[in-house]
Formats: C-alpha cells, sequence, structure tokens
C-alpha cells in the first residue's frame, strides 16, 4: 500500500513535467513513452496474484490480497467522494481498463478455455504484455502523428473490440479482446497529455485533479459484476464498451477542434 501510494504520489507529480520537457505537440508522444514503463509492473502483479490466489487450495490465501484491496478501494471512495471529477473520458477510460483487467480470468475461464492458473499467465504475459508494447509502438507513432488522430484510431478500435466479446462470437471475441490491449495502451497519458495543453501556471494543479480519475477504476468492475451476474460473462463488456465510446467522442471533438 506504501509502495502504491508513493508511486502514485511521483506518477502525478511527474506527468505535467514530462509533457513540458519538449515540444508540446509530441507531449503525448514523450507521456506515452514514460509510462511503457508501468507495464513492468503490470506484467508482475497477475503472475504474483496468480501464485498466491490459485496454486493449491486457495484456502488460506484468498481472503488477503482482497482484503488489501477492499481497505485501499474503500479508504480511496471515502476520500474522494466529494470530490467532482474534472476529466470525464479519463474517467471513464479508467472503467474501460479496470474492468476489463478485472474481469480477464472469469471471462476466459467462463467457458473452460483456460483454468485459472492459466489464464494468470496469460494475463500477464498476453493482455498486459501486449499492453506495454502497444504504448511504445504508440509513443513512436505519434512522433510523426499528431495524437488526436492516433487517439481517435485506436477508440475505434477498442469500441469494435469490446463489441465483439459482448457478442459472444467465439474465437473471434477472444481475439478482439487481446486488440482492446494493444489499443487501449495510449489512452491514459495520451488524454492527460491533450487535457494539459495550453493551461500553463494550471498545469500541476490540472494534474493532480486528473489523477484522481483512477477512482472509475473502483466503479467500472462494480458495474461489470453487476451485469453479468443479471446476464453473462460476455454481454457484461458492454460496461468497457460504454468507456470507450466516451473516449472516441472525446478524441473526435478534440480532433474535429484542432481542425478548425
Amino acid at each position: 500500500f506504501v509502495i502504491g501510494c508513493g508511486l502514485t504520489f511521483l506518477e502525478t507529480a511527474a506527468n505535467p513535467y514530462v509533457t513540458e520537457l519538449g515540444d508540446r505537440e509530441t507531449a503525448a508522444s514523450r507521456l506515452n513513452l514514460a509510462q511503457s514503463f508501468n507495464g513492468l509492473g503490470c506484467i508482475c502483479a497477475p503472475v504474483i496474484g496468480g501464485m498466491l490466489l490459485f496454486s493449491g487450495n486457495g484456502d488460506a490465501n484468498i481472503a488477503l490480497p482482497y482484503t488489501v484491496m477492499g481497505v485501499i478501494v474503500l479508504s480511496v471512495a471515502l476520500i474522494f467522494f466529494r470530490i467532482r471529477l474534472p476529466e470525464m473520458a479519463l474517467f471513464c477510460y479508467e472503467i474501460a481498463e479496470i474492468s476489463i483487467n478485472s474481469f480477464f480470468i472469469n471471462y476466459v475461464t467462463d467457458d473452460g478455455w483456460l483454468d485459472a492458473h492459466e489464464a494468470a499467465i496469460v494475463l500477464s504475459f498476453g493482455g498486459l504484455g501486449l499492453f506495454m508494447i502497444g504504448r511504445i509502438i504508440g509513443s513512436w507513432i505519434m512522433s510523426y502523428i499528431r495524437a488526436e488522430k492516433v487517439l481517435f484510431i485506436c477508440a475505434i478500435f477498442t469500441v469494435l473490440g469490446a463489441l465483439f466479446v459482448t457478442l459472444n462470437l467465439g474465437t473471434l471475441s477472444k481475439g478482439a479482446l487481446f486488440a482492446c490491449y494493444i489499443f487501449e495502451a495510449i489512452m491514459f497519458p495520451t488524454i492527460f497529455a491533450i487535457s494539459l495543453r495550453g493551461l500553463g501556471d494550471y498545469t500541476k494543479r490540472a494534474s493532480s485533479f486528473l489523477m484522481m480519475s483512477p477512482i472509475g477504476g473502483a466503479v467500472g468492475p462494480l458495474l461489470m459484476g453487476y451485469v453479468a451476474d443479471i446476464s453473462t460473462m460476455s454481454f457484461s463488456f458492454v460496461v468497457p464498451l460504454f468507456g470507450y465510446a466516451v473516449v472516441l467522442i472525446y478524441s473526435y471533438m478534440v480532433m474535429a477542434k484542432k481542425l478548425r
């Protein structure tokens, strides 16, 4: 918990400075490259969690990680209960990203495609590995193509990917799920960088507010779990579909405004 809070603080402080270290037109590219290294932690976490939760009978290991996560989520909810979130697109992206990560194992084990232990490995080196690769490639692409256009194209593919999963199209749906990891990778740092453009002296304060948007990660899994309970695991991906759709609308509006 202490390490997580420390890393969040450092990320909050560093993000606005990364956007200012060079040409503002390539700020999104720099921020994507800087945050690509977060993928290492993302890859390791499911492996460790899978070893803890799915080794042996798991009876003695299940309570602790969920208790810790519950305390953290409750603490964040209490702290930010009355804070107005300033960037809806970023909030909705977090709903989509964390929902998919949270229910990946449930989804791929639901039809017997993988067992829980195998799913944890695939999530780490498959889904989150692709996420890291997508962010690195995306940072390079945005050195040559405007960030707004890249965000718009990636948003289209994530919407299509989430839609295919929702429609439960078998192997195509599973492939689409992995595609979501690739194309969503650039979204957080890109939206972050675009939102900070031209704020001048307000950059650091705005950055702090934007870093509150990951609270969407506490909302998304709750909604997705509820939808899964009343329908099917595949249809519950309508929740991240909604999140990606908001990002698509946001990216289109920003791109259209830039072209005026």
